[in-house]
């Protein structure tokens, strides 16, 4: 998503009190449920992977 956007994220849930998930998922669709879901992945946080776009 790059600096930008991600930072313009996480400014908007720390001034509405909203989820990171819901902003850049439900409400602007930045990305998918399922790219969300494996890029947050236990396994993936544990063990970092490239994850193609």
């Amino acid at each position: 998503l790059g600096y930008e956007a991600c930072s313009a994220i996480a400014k908007e849930a720390l001034e509405s009190g909203k989820s990171v998930h819901d902003i850049a998922v439900v409400e602007k669709k930045l990305v998918t449920q399922e790219k969300w879901d494996e890029i947050f992945n236990l396994e993936n946080l544990i063990h970092p992977k490239f994850i193609n776009k």
